[in-house]
């Protein structure tokens, strides 16, 4: 009997100690995400953002469909500053939602360089879109994010005719 109701008492121990993780502070999700938005804005290195990521990390485009860490990085590497050399991605609200999860509200900016951006004719203006993400953090690194982007308001402001 006291053997069981010492497996009671330590299970229940253990289910409140699992309840109550420990909570990201605003401050500590910010730094954990910052690299990320600056490698977008052409400001980091692959090296820096990479240091607060999950090596397994997946950047959601959709509820079910994600592209890798290394996939995502070519991209953002290799075409973004060509396609876009002066992108710039603001965090203009970063608020921490449960005890792992943050999530921003960002600005997306930027002028096309030529005469398409992804297949579609440009008009040569700057676009600004309104960015959502919300970073999944386990041991100090992202290992998810789930990530939209109002790209049909962007391409709007790009069209040859747009005003």
């Amino acid at each position: 009997m006291k053997k069981m109701i010492a497996s009671a008492v330590l299970g229940c121990m253990m289910f409140a100690g699992a309840a109550t993780a420990e909570q990201l502070t605003l401050e500590e999700g910010q730094a954990i995400v910052k690299p990320f938005y600056d490698l977008f804005s052409l400001q980091d290195t692959e090296a820096q953002a990479r240091a607060n990521m999950s090596p397994d990390w997946q950047s959601y485009y959709s509820n079910t469909s994600y592209k890798n860490l290394d996939d995502t990085m070519k991209a953002v590497v290799g075409a973004f500053p060509k396609m876009v050399p002066d992108m710039k991605w603001t965090q203009d609200d970063i608020s921490v939602t449960t005890e792992n999860e943050v999530v921003v509200r960002g600005t997306l900016t930027g002028t096309p360089a030529g005469d398409t951006f992804f297949g579609q004719p440009v008009n040569g203006k700057p676009f600004s879109v309104m960015t959502l993400d919300i970073h999944t953090i386990e041991d100090g690194k992202v290992v998810k994010t789930y990530h939209i982007e109002d790209w049909f308001r962007g391409l709007g402001q790009m069209r040859p005719d747009a005003k």
